[in-house]
């Protein structure tokens, strides 16, 4: 899953993706970029602001900022595709069908949650990114091992048809193996020379516990949500062995989310 990864880095994504850009999906960004084997950053095709609508004139697009179109690179499966919008996340699903690089993503678009550490940094200090991607290496290691046994076991499992099977074992690998992996990684690096973490201005994530879960295209998924986990992961696993001309977009695909664990506890009180 984090072997190669593809990053949205489209200029303005908020203004041009509006209700289906996700703020809260950049948090991931940095981690990526401490434990991923390769990136590719990416922008995506954007209409011409002189186009008037000429009926001879053709609609031309340019690839944002001189980067390569996200989708192509997707599409060729060169990689995961990470973006705040929703909609190319269901598109990239689509395209790429059932893979043994995005089954753990299909199971956290069917609920499964995986933990990520719980911080943010600045990605434009390159050179103290690389320092303290060294300095963590043990952790990023342990928690890369984990996360490629959940996608490959995952894979092997979803292909089989085994999809109660999948979600029990997946559950537990998440619970036991990844989430105390994160926490290790979360320690780790809140123990780094405060000067280094200065300088990369490094911010712990205080307002809940950072996942890579499901997150909607549309309105439907408040419909989709009531399906048990069991039963979306069936009916998007289906979907996507299909030929990519029978597939459809899924309501439901991976994203970054936080769970507000303490307004959960005050709304138990």
């Amino acid at each position: 899953m984090f072997d190669e990864v593809i990053i949205d880095v489209s200029t303005d994504n908020k203004k041009a993706y509006g209700e289906s850009f996700n703020k809260k999906e950049y948090r991931l960004y940095p981690f990526l970029y401490l434990v991923a084997g390769k990136i590719k950053e990416a922008g995506n095709y954007q209409e011409r602001v002189d186009y008037r609508g000429i009926d001879f004139v053709e609609r031309v697009n340019h690839v944002s900022e001189g980067r390569p179109n996200f989708m192509d690179l997707t599409v060729n499966n060169e990689g995961i595709l990470f973006t705040p919008h929703s909609g190319w996340k269901a598109h990239a699903l689509k395209s790429q069908g059932l893979t043994s690089e995005n089954a753990a993503l299909l199971l956290a678009a069917a609920g499964l949650e995986i933990t990520v550490p719980s911080f943010t940094f600045d990605i434009a200090r390159s050179e103290e990114v690389m320092i303290v991607r060294n300095k963590l290496a043990e952790e990023r290691e342990k928690y890369l091992a984990s996360i490629i046994t959940l996608t490959d076991e995952a894979y092997d499992r979803i292909a089989s048809g085994l999809y109660k099977d999948t979600v029990d074992w997946a559950l537990n690998e998440a619970f036991l193996k990844i989430k105390p992996k994160a926490m290790k990684f979360e320690v780790a690096m809140s123990k780094l020379d405060r000067n280094i973490l200065e300088r990369i201005r490094y911010n712990f994530i205080s307002d809940g516990i950072p996942a890579i879960g499901s997150a909607l295209v549309d309105k439907g998924f408040k419909e989709a949500a009531k399906v048990s986990m069991v039963k979306l992961l069936e009916i998007l696993s289906k979907n996507l062995v299909r030929s990519f001309e029978e597939r459809e977009s899924p309501e439901v695909v991976y994203g970054y989310k936080v769970n507000q664990i303490w307004q959960c506890a005050k709304k138990q009180r």
